[in-house]
């Protein structure tokens, strides 16, 4: 064989292994494709469980919040507290306690009703702290 046909030969290979190159995935490029799934995978689950955690935190507020505005919804229309069996029974995992003074200068003739509700949720505790001015009932 002459240096000619060496070089044809040659040139003639070089271009079949270009074409199958060409073809299909080298293995380091799977390599680095499962790993961007993965950590996409990952990071998801993560952003996925914090969201949850504050969703279960923030429906947890609105829990007190809610049993706050019917005792002192139940105070105002009756003059007493919702039963504690009943507190319990709506929201087992709440604590209530209420504070009832009399107003001062030009609320002499009110009684200020404080009521906190507090609870634990994910470790966190919660409170919530509301206060309304009611008409002083008389002892019947």
């Amino acid at each position: 064989m002459t240096c000619e046909m060496w070089k044809r030969l040659l040139q003639k290979l070089h271009r079949m292994n270009s074409r199958q190159r060409q073809h299909g995935w080298l293995m380091v490029e799977m390599v680095v494709a499962l790993f961007v799934i993965f950590t996409l995978t990952a990071a998801l689950t993560t952003i996925t469980l914090t969201a949850g955690k504050g969703n279960r935190m923030l429906w947890a507020r609105r829990q007190a919040l809610a049993a706050a505005e019917a005792q002192l919804d139940c105070l105002t229309q009756s003059g007493a507290p919702l039963p504690e069996a009943e507190f319990k029974r709506l929201w087992p995992s709440f604590d209530c306690t209420i504070e009832i003074v009399a107003g001062t200068g030009s609320t002499a003739q009110l009684q200020r009703a404080q009521v906190t509700v507090a609870g634990r949720v994910n470790k966190k505790k919660i409170c919530v702290t509301k206060q309304r001015y009611i008409i002083e009932r008389e002892a019947q």
